[in-house]
């Protein structure tokens, strides 16, 4: 879809599109994203990188989301390098994808991956239908920012009664989930609108469970709520107590893991707000955070007044007292009546097994379908999340030895046509001293003006070095070996004619060392990478490395650079990207031009 059919779909739908021209524009609709003034969902949709076209039906999109949703076109390219350093860690868009950006909940703004909001792979032939899934995802943010406005234009006005303010009880009906952890009671004792909102961080502050955890739509709910309509307390809660005496020794049961401790072993929780270690050889690469694993119970007991568990590796063929394979149990339920607070992901099996029972065939080729609703969508994507995490972890490494293939590639291939040119020149010489002692040209040899202006020629022929320059072992120290790699690579990778307004003026931090020794393995990607990029950000080409931005003192959209009281500016590059916990190298540039490098870290790791 052209820039022309765009604006046709959109005069023909009321919705409101606008088209990002420039870096001003880019970094006003940043800042509107990061603070919104309305409580109206955003839609930032991008062309693709190869052919610069919008895939996305915008006019699809335009004939089904609401009036007040705003909808934004940016080009991919210098923009949305733009936008991305203007946003928070992992929250931009490119390379024709789009998402949402809501504006009555900013937990997007904290966790990238929250609310299901980012939709990639838009191709031509799935246009219409992703704008379809689209659409229906933005309008149900859109009703839950209307109802959570109307919840907070309420509790403003003067006129509630002064019962209101203490807290009320009510009996209603839950009926659906707005983010993962807040969901909307329909009660007839909620003042006006009928309406009141669940928040689990203020119902269960700390608990690793999500809002389908505690409830699903048509659950009969009665508590307490405040003037605000925020529901404060919820009856049928069951206290860590009760939820372990449901547990039986030696029994298994799905519990969520809170914490990759080292390797081959995670904090996990069995019972919410209990956790326990599992000690399992390679649990730390087959399971992340938030992952759902068996686990077999071997103790409940009690220690220091609280509630302590033991668990340990599922074994083969786990067998109950009556010599059955008993399989994984039904985790406890956090509320009477309630669901399971975790469940195992289902499998292919499990899904075959439900068919026959039902008495139907099973079509491998079908779509699962996933009930309408929050809560049940929710639980249909979190089955998914394992495998998928699976193949992303497979395709990053696919994609990194494929981005060093390419790398190497157009370096040989740089090396080449400086050959040729070179080859070329030695040619022009010997025709003209041909000329010159009036010898005839050879058969087949062709004049120097046959020649074409193809390619630039190069008066500087470069090595390409394909190896690591050095092995990393030729000093005793990481501070002389990690200095004369970064040496040795400004060396190699600057050309002749630049090395003298680009010389090396560097030194490391304090913590610097340690935190190289802490992240990087000596036989990774990145540590090969570590003194390229040192040496590129050294000698002021940061423009060479991946990402390379300044950092700021918040997330929020607008924030100003980090600046030390010397003056120094700190900056960020990436040395991984688009892979789980990848490694950023930061940096202070200090007024005199030099730089001090302070610390190598994960993306996710709070402070500079």
């Amino acid at each position: 879809m052209n820039t022309t059919q765009i604006r046709a779909a959109a005069t023909a739908a009321a919705t409101h599109v606008t088209h990002v021209t420039t870096a001003a524009e880019v970094r006003e609709l940043a800042d509107r994203l990061n603070n919104p003034a309305g409580m109206a969902p955003s839609l930032v949709v991008t062309t693709d990188q190869r052919t610069s076209q919008v895939h996305l039906d915008i006019a699809e999109l335009c004939r089904r989301v609401d009036d007040d949703v705003h909808v934004h076109v940016l080009e991919t390219g210098s923009l949305t390098w733009e936008f991305s350093d203007s946003m928070p860690p992992e929250t931009s868009v490119w390379g024709g994808a789009a998402r949402i950006y809501p504006a009555h909940d900013l937990t997007w703004t904290q966790n990238c991956y929250a609310g299901d909001l980012l939709f990639a792979n838009i191709r031509p032939d799935n246009a219409a239908a992703m704008a379809r899934i689209i659409a229906e995802r933005v309008n149900t943010l859109a009703e839950n920012a209307r109802n959570i406005e109307a919840l907070t234009s309420l509790a403003a006005q003067a006129e509630v009664p002064a019962e209101m303010i203490a807290p009320q009880p009510f009996r209603g009906t839950f009926s659906g989930a707005t983010s993962v952890s807040v969901g909307r009671i329909t009660s007839r004792d909620a003042p006006r609108l009928g309406m009141l909102q669940v928040d689990l961080d203020v119902l269960l502050p700390g608990m690793p469970v999500s809002i389908g955890s505690v409830f699903t739509v048509d659950d009969v709910v009665s508590g307490r709520f405040d003037a605000s309509g925020t529901v404060i307390e919820v009856d049928g809660l069951r206290t860590v107590e009760q939820m372990a005496a449901d547990l039986v020794p030696h029994h298994v049961y799905p519990a969520v893991v809170t914490e990759i401790v080292c390797k081959s072993q995670v904090k996990v929780h069995v019972v919410p707000g209990v956790v326990s270690t599992l000690t399992q050889s390679g649990i730390d690469a087959s399971a992340t955070v938030g992952d759902v694993v068996p686990v077999q119970v071997q103790s409940v007991g009690e220690r220091d007044g609280k509630v302590r568990i033991v668990v340990g590796p599922v074994p083969e063929n786990v067998m109950n007292d009556s010599g059955m394979n008993c399989g994984v149990n039904d985790a406890p339920a956090l509320r009477t009546g309630g669901p399971v607070w975790a469940s195992m992901p289902a499998t292919t099996d499990d899904a075959d097994d439900a068919a026959a029972d039902a008495g139907t065939a099973v079509d491998e080729d079908a779509t699962v379908s996933i009930p309408e609703g929050s809560v049940a969508e929710l639980k249909g994507l979190r089955t998914r999340v394992p495998q998928l995490r699976e193949r992303v972890r497979q395709q990053d490494s696919e994609i990194g030895q494929l981005r060093a293939d390419l790398a190497t590639s157009s370096q040989e291939i740089t090396f080449a046509w400086d050959e040729n040119d070179r080859l070329e020149d030695e040619n022009d010489q010997l025709r003209a001293r041909l000329t010159a002692a009036g010898l005839p040209l050879p058969d087949g040899v062709a004049s120097g003006d046959a020649r074409t202006a193809a390619r630039t020629k190069k008066t500087v022929t470069r090595t390409v070095y394909t190896e690591r320059p050095l092995i990393g072992t030729e000093f005793d120290t990481l501070d002389d070996q990690l200095r004369a790699e970064v040496q040795v690579n400004w060396m190699h990778q600057v050309d002749a004619a630049d090395k003298h307004d680009h010389k090396l003026n560097f030194d490391l931090g304090t913590e610097f060392l340690a935190s190289v020794d802490k992240t990087v393995n000596d036989q990774e990607a990145a540590r090969q990478k570590l003194p390229l990029v040192m040496a590129w950000i050294a000698c002021g080409m940061p423009e060479r490395t991946s990402r390379h931005h300044a950092y700021r003192e918040n997330e929020g959209g607008g924030s100003p650079q980090l600046v030390r009281t010397d003056g120094a500016k700190a900056f960020r590059v990436d040395l991984e990207s688009k892979t789980a916990a990848a490694r950023r190298l930061h940096y202070w540039r200090l007024p005199d031009g030099s730089v001090e490098f302070a610390r190598v870290g994960f993306h996710d790791e709070p402070g500079f």
